[in-house]
């Protein structure tokens, strides 16, 4: 009765380990690189993401090239800023190569700096805006600690 027990256990602990080995095998390592349509240059900085997921993607590094781990019949999620998102299938392929399509859409927005008008596109530095906050100086508690001047200052 040992003997058989014993011999159940150790069959039982090698199915275990041959579905684990099985599960593990079912991710892929793909490899790839993502070019532009237009020009054919290689994009660093491309976001892939596997779909449904928020904790497995990564990014092209310098020359558009790109390793990521998922699963037979997930879908990869390419994205880049001015460039349409591109959907890929995974079958059983190691190396998936995506070109992405350059979107071209206008930005129609105009903001006023000072006394000129510039097109938002042509903005390369930050932009704020100044709203009035005198009123809030005058509410503040007047007290005789230093608190109060710096918390005027900042607010000012």
């Amino acid at each position: 009765m040992n003997k058989k027990f014993t011999y159940y256990r150790v069959w039982l602990l090698a199915m275990g380990m041959f579905l684990c080995s099985v599960v593990q095998a079912q991710n892929i390592k793909i490899t790839g690189q993502v070019t532009a349509s237009d020009d054919h240059s290689t994009l660093p900085g491309v976001t892939v993401l596997v779909k449904g997921t928020t904790n497995n993607g990564t990014q092209t590094d310098l020359n558009g090239t790109f390793s990521i781990n998922a699963a037979s019949g997930d879908v990869l999620i390419f994205r880049f800023i001015g460039y349409s998102p591109t959907q890929v299938q995974v079958k059983n392929q190691g190396v998936i190569n995506v070109s992405l399509v350059p979107e071209n859409k206008t930005l129609n927005e105009v903001l006023v700096l000072g006394y000129t008008t510039q097109s938002r596109a042509t903005v390369t530095s930050a932009v704020a805006s100044y709203r009035n906050h005198a009123p809030l100086i005058y509410k503040l508690p007047k007290c005789k600690s230093l608190k109060s001047i710096d918390l005027r200052l900042l607010t000012g």
